[in-house]
Order: structure tokens, then sequence, then C-alpha cells
């Protein structure tokens, strides 16, 4: 679903006059195609990146097993985690992989709470029966159905699915405590990327179409005259030059939805996160570039840095959202 159009606002043209002298640099680039390292796992974790891990579980086939920790998550080839349902929701919270966490343990890690607060990221858990799933939201006004992520046994793989909330009337419904709601980011037209960190991130292939190559820049920013910290997370993207592109077609469709989504960290620990869909934008503009800027008021001491990831859904795949695109490696800020 395609978020609102925003507008953008003096503040946020007041940042992006500040770029230049106020961004600290570190250059960073990541190997081809490899995605960067998310936060530290254990820390806090916004609902959005919850549902864009499973989703990375979900497109990547992953079979059910309660064998051993023997699947990867999207950042780190080192953080392995068990496929069964307890193993999918450590995997999407991004907890310790070295954790043992299972169904007759969740509770000590979670919160109970009404079934009227379920958001996206919370879990319905029956320890009895020693089973839980993820919600993911409502299917209608009534909330009597709903889509869930689960992973159910052998010889199926993590699935989403809408069922009635029927089914699961013997569950309770539980909040990890360290996962958070994100906020609608204000997009930049056209951004000023002096002084930012720039990084290529991956060739797009597309079906029927001509490849999208994108790279990304990530600034932070400290205004002193209103003490808040900011940061934008910007996307290039540009027709791919390879040889080795299977079509000339520079489509007007390129995806169903392309979600940027900045993250300010104190310390490595994101503090915000917020939320652009570029979908339109790099749809119907071959190349171009486009920013999503963030900011907190009154910042804590300490080391600022602006991170983040993305997400996509090729258009007409069948495959739906791939998992996110982590960036790091950002800017510094010493307050």
């Amino acid at each position: 679903m395609r978020g609102p159009a925003l507008s953008i606002s003096r503040r946020a043209m007041w940042w992006l006059a500040l770029t230049a002298l106020a961004v600290a640099v570190l250059l960073t680039v990541p190997a081809f195609g490899k995605p960067a390292l998310a936060a530290p796992s254990g820390d806090r974790i916004s609902r959005a990146e919850v549902v864009s891990r499973l989703e990375d579980w979900v497109y990547r086939d992953v079979w059910y097993s309660q064998v051993n920790k023997s699947v990867t998550d999207v950042d780190d080839t080192n953080h392995k985690y068990r496929p069964d349902c307890s193993g999918t929701v450590q995997m999407a919270w991004h907890m310790d992989p070295d954790l043992s966490v299972w169904t007759g343990n969740l509770e000590s890690y979670t919160n109970d709470i009404a079934w009227a607060d379920l958001k996206a990221g919370d879990i319905l858990l029956n320890v009895g029966a020693g089973h839980v799933v993820i919600f993911h939201r409502w299917e209608n006004d009534a909330h009597t159905r709903m889509k869930i992520f689960e992973a159910q046994d052998y010889g199926i793989q993590v699935l989403t699915r809408v069922v009635d909330k029927s089914e699961f009337s013997a569950f309770d419904a539980r909040r990890y405590p360290k996962i958070f709601d994100g906020v609608a980011g204000t997009e930049i037209a056209s951004p000023d990327t002096t002084g930012c960190n720039y990084d290529y991130v991956e060739v797009v292939h597309l079906t029927g179409r001509k490849n999208v190559s994108l790279a990304t820049y990530s600034c932070s920013y400290y205004n002193s005259d209103e003490d808040s910290v900011g940061g934008m997370l910007v996307v290039k993207w540009w027709p791919y030059t390879g040889g080795d592109d299977d079509s000339d077609v520079i489509d007007t469709a390129k995806f169903d939805g392309f979600y940027v989504h900045p993250q300010l960290q104190l310390n490595d620990i994101t503090k915000k996160e917020g939320s652009c869909n570029f979908e339109n934008n790099i749809d119907e503009n071959a190349s171009g570039t486009r920013g999503c800027l963030i900011t907190i008021a009154g910042p804590t001491s300490g080391t600022w840095t602006l991170d983040g990831w993305f997400n996509y859904d090729e258009n007409s795949d069948g495959m739906g959202y791939q998992g996110p695109r982590y960036i790091t490696g950002s800017p510094e800020k010493h307050l």
C-alpha cells in the first residue's frame, strides 16, 4: 500500500541547506550485492523491520525444522536461527542467536497485551500447544480476520496467510518490549548529498525490464540553534550498464513498492526510524535521487549516526517483498 505524499517543511529545507557544513564524512563501499550488517542483535527494532525480516524468510522459501540453528538471517551469515515457530520469532526480532528461545520460555521475553492492542510484530502464543505465530495486520474492520507469519510444521515453508481470529482463540497476545513504532519520514525531492557517505549497493535484476543499479547516501546533522539531531537516507538509481542484461526496456513499472527507512542511532542503538515510499519516483524516472529525512529534538549526549535499510517488491514477479538491505557506516556526530 502506498504511503501518503509528504510535503517538505521549512525545517527540512533548513537541514538541506546546512548539509555541507554539518556533515562529518566516513566513506565505506561494501562488496557488490552483499547486504551490510544490521544494528547489533538484541537491540531495539521497529515493527517494519520485523515484518521485512520475516518477508526475507518467506522470499527465500525457508523450510520448517526443529533440528538446529541452520538458517541465516538476511544480514549476517554468522547469525543462524532454528527455522521452527519460536526460532522464526527469534530471527524476526533480531534477538541474540546464541539465546535458547522456545515456546516454553517466550513468556519471559515478552509482555502480555490485549488482543485489541495487537500490532505488526507482536505474537500469538499458546505455551500448552507449543506454538507461536507473528501478527502482521487485521484484514477487516471487524478484526475477525488477520494476516500472520507462521512456521507450521515439517514439509511446510515459513509462510504468511490470512486466518480467522477464532482459529487462535486459545492463544495469548504478547509483545516484545524492544519493539517500537516507526514514523513517517519527510521526502526530499532533490537532496543535497555533499559530504554524505556513499554506498554502491546492488543491481536489481528485473524480469522483462532493464535492470536498475542502486546506491545510497547516509547523512547526519546537528542543529545547534534548535538543539536537534537529524539524518537523511538517500537512494540513487540509474539504468544498469552491464552487458549481461536481458532487456533494454526502461519501464515505468519497476516496483510494486520501494520503502526507505532511515534510523537515527545513539551509540548504535536505534532511537527513531522513519519510512518513505519511493515507488512512484523510481517507476516514473529512469534515474534520480530522493531522500528520506527524520529529526530528534533535544538529543542525548553520545555518538549519533544515520544508518537504516530499504526493501522493495519487484513489479509482477509474484515473489512479494525481499528482505531488508541494511545501510551502515554512516557519518558520526559526537554530542
